[in-house]
Formats: C-alpha cells, structure tokens, sequence
C-alpha cells in the first residue's frame, strides 16, 4: 500500500499540528501493510528522527514548482499522488489540493477544529474566507472525514451539515517518550521543589491570563512552556513581570521531547485553560506522563485528559479553587494521576495505529 500524504505541517510547524502530523507520519510508518509513504511539503524545515524510517519519502517542489511552493502545494499534489500510484491520499491539516480529481484512489481530510466558525473574532476577514473555502472543498471532495475529537464532528456537522455517517473520530496519540516520562526527569532541573506547568502558546484562546491570576492568589510557582503571541504580551506581560519578580515564574523552552517530558515529570500539577480547541495534545501528554490536568471548559479537553472532574469554566475563582484542591489532597492527585494514566494507555500509538490500519485497509478493499 502507498499512501500520500499533505505533510507541510509534520516538516513546518512546531506546534500541535505539526506534532500530529509527524506523531501520524511516524505511526503510519510501523504499519506492515504500508510499504511506500509519499510526504508532500513545500520545503524540510524540522528533522524528527522517527521522520527518517526508510519508508517515508519527503517531496518538495522541483523544476520550475520551486519557485512557487504554495501553488505547488495547491495545484500539483493530486496528480502527483496519481503518478506515483498511491491507494490513498490523507490530507492531515483540513484541505486537499484543488486538482484532487485528477487523483482515482481514495481520499481522506483530517479535520482538527473549525475555530474560525466558532470563534471568528480570532481571525481576519480573509483567513476566515480562505479556511472555508478550503475546508468545503476538501468536505465535497473526501470519502472519508477524519475529526480529532467528538467534539470537532459536533461542530463540524452544525456549521456544515455534512452527514454523520462520512466523518470517523480517531483519537490522536503523543509521542511516546511522554509514557516515558520519569526516565528522562535528569535532563532538566526545575528551580522549585514543586510547581504547576502549563504548555501551549500564551494567546487569548489559551486563557493564560486567568491562570497567570490564579498564581498570584495560591502564591504558587508555575513553570511556562511556549511562546507569548505578540498580540498578547501587552495584556499579559504586567501579570508576567510581576510574577518573575516574585519568583514564582519560570519560563522555558525544552530542546526536544525528552525535555519536555521531564518536565512533565517533575510537576506537582498540570493545568490547561484553554476555551476553546479541537483536541488539545497537552492534557494528553499529561495524562501519559501519569499527571492529573486540571482543564478549561472546551468539551474536547476531557476527551484528552480523561478526566472530566478536573475540568473547570476557565475563570480566575474556578482555578484557585481546583488548583487549592489537588494541590494540598496528595491522594486525589494520586488518584486522578492512575486514571488519566489509564485514560492514556487507552490511546497508545499502538491502539491509536490499529485503528487507523483499520480505516485505510477498509478503503483500499472498497
């Protein structure tokens, strides 16, 4: 089997899409049925080791497409999944290129959310254009509709009235070091004997500010992993200032994996907030590391984390109180950390990989 694969994201993007589209790329390639796996991107700008397995194949714009990647990208990748005579093509960031026609096997388009509806005020007037244009044409188009989350396909059939019975939800997994976590506690040393970690972009959605507030209430050390969105840093640096000149900020950026899962590893406690996602890796790579996550209130975000007891509306007062909880009850954190443990093995990439050899073999034999 050959699958082609639009995996801009996977060699371009360092964040949730891009984590998911090499996590994807990687599983799909341990899969004995798949022999040959095409990777379209514009350009290799990340080099994940698990990326190098000799049945991935990266291609980039040759000839006279070098020269206009984006257009390559758009209007080249369906006849060049048809030359290469590939079974499948799985569009892993909600588009298929507009000569998909061109292409006679099987199509598939990853949906992660459909924010740009739900929170249009976060988006400029054309992207919010553009993302639709492309997400209906990728729905007209596809077989199948992949959603990350239940979620996702909740909102996905309300804002486009597609039918139920064309979407799948399959859950995403995490790399694995994050299972691993305690192994790798020695590369790091946390400046606190114990503190709250929160990871992901500090913008708006995210809700950081709330948590940022609920510090400094508890007098609680947090570390922070991600960068601030520049949109945001003048509502929420006065906040930050404060809270790195008390000593209860540390802001960092692991290397690698390995180095965030030690983080992880080391925590008393993660904490969530965002408002809203299509999925959210965070609470998951929590859950896998053994760590209870305490939650905003976006529905998906108990679909990662496993626990819907620790979700919260996402206010300053809900934080304080759940965060005041668990910080002081060591048996319901121990309690919640072996549920969200078992929630995640539940979503190993060895479960998550079989139900996705599942999906493309079901296709390939229609």
């Amino acid at each position: 089997m050959t699958i082609a694969f639009d995996a801009k994201r996977a060699y371009m993007n360092s964040t949730g899409l891009g984590s998911y589209s090499r996590n994807h790329l990687a599983m799909v390639s341990t899969f004995g049925e798949v022999q040959n796996i095409v990777a379209f991107t514009p350009r290799i700008k990340i080099h994940d080791e698990r990326l190098s397995n000799p049945k991935i194949h990266p291609a980039v714009p040759k000839s006279s497409w070098k020269f206009s990647p984006v257009f390559w990208r758009r209007f080249a990748l369906g006849r060049l999944a048809q030359r290469i005579g590939a079974g499948i093509y799985h569009g892993l960031s909600a588009e298929l290129p507009s000569d998909i026609d061109r292409f006679t096997g099987r199509k598939i388009v990853t949906v992660h959310d459909v924010l740009f509806k739900t929170r249009p005020y976060d988006y400029s007037f054309i992207d919010r254009t553009l993302y639709d244009y492309k997400l209906r044409q990728a729905l007209d188009a596809a077989d199948i509709v992949h959603c990350i989350s239940r979620q996702t396909m909740s909102e996905l059939v309300a804002h486009y009235h597609i039918l139920n019975t064309r979407c799948r939800v399959i859950y995403q997994s995490v790399h694995p070091d994050f299972y691993n976590a305690p192994v790798f506690k020695y590369l790091v040393s946390p400046p606190y004997d114990r503190f709250i970690l929160t990871v992901g972009t500090i913008e708006p959605r995210k809700n950081t500010l709330s948590l940022l507030r609920a510090i400094d209430h508890l007098k609680i050390p947090i570390v922070l992993v991600g960068h601030v969105k520049k949109s945001y840093e003048k509502e929420v640096h006065p906040m930050y200032n404060r809270l790195r000149q008390n000593n209860l900020l540390y802001h960092v950026k692991p290397k690698d994996t390995r180095e965030l899962a030690a983080w992880y590893a080391h925590a008393s406690l993660v904490v969530y907030p965002s408002v809203a996602e299509g999925f959210g890796l965070p609470p998951l790579e929590a859950a896998a590391a053994g760590k209870v996550c305490v939650t905003g209130p976006s529905p998906c975000l108990t679909e990662a984390s496993g626990l819907p007891e620790c979700q919260t509306s996402g206010s300053t007062e809900d934080l304080i109180q759940i965060i005041e909880t668990l910080w002081h009850n060591d048996s319901l954190r121990d309690e919640l950390s072996a549920k969200a443990r078992q929630h995640a093995l539940s979503l190993t990439p060895e479960k998550v990989g079989h139900e996705w050899m599942k999906l493309y073999s079901s296709l390939i034999r229609i």
